[in-house]
């Protein structure tokens, strides 16, 4: 489960990446839609967020070697970066380290305001009206509207989900232990 949990938290990351990068390419990030570009960087950010806290947590010794020099990167973040090391570790000395604290952030605190910046996200997106695909050439809008929430999009979903699933797992069985 572990191996699957680091795989999906990789993948995550990436799509989120290359989600940003296409968003800049299409310039999608234009004056109307600045704020949810925004959101969207927020949430990448606290996806590396998740990832931090996670790789913390095994506390290895791959864990006590990086964990000062990441502490001082984080520190040394310009405006944010005390602020942030001292909520998300709340120690600097990895002697001193609490795990159960950045167990909490990464289980409660996290997603919790993750969630938050997720449902502005897809507000702004519902009330700017571009969930709907629509090209100057060829208009997708009335296919879409067109399309069945049930059975067809939830199926496509559901497919999906399972294709992805399938790779994270054949991924954590192969590779088990991910660099």
């Amino acid at each position: 489960i572990h191996a699957v949990h680091n795989w999906a938290a990789q993948f995550v990351i990436i799509s989120a990446f290359v989600h940003i990068l296409i968003m800049l390419i299409l310039n999608r990030y234009s004056e109307q839609n600045r704020f949810i570009f925004i959101t969207f960087v927020l949430m990448f950010f606290f996806f590396v967020l998740f990832a931090y806290t996670g790789s913390i947590l095994p506390w290895n010794n791959k864990v006590l070697l990086t964990f000062n020099e990441t502490t001082e990167i984080l520190k040394n973040l310009p405006v944010i970066g005390s602020i942030l090391t001292g909520i998300l570790i709340n120690s600097t000395d990895a002697l001193n380290l609490d795990l159960s604290y950045i167990y909490k952030v990464h289980i409660l605190i996290l997603p919790f305001i993750f969630f938050l910046v997720f449902t502005v996200h897809l507000v702004l997106l519902l009330k700017q009206d571009l969930l709907k695909v629509n090209n100057s050439k060829i208009s997708v809008e009335s296919y879409v509207s067109k399309i069945p929430i049930y059975p067809d999009l939830i199926l496509r979903f559901l497919l999906v989900f399972l294709v992805i699933s399938n790779i994270l797992f054949a991924l954590s069985v192969l590779f088990p232990n991910p660099v």
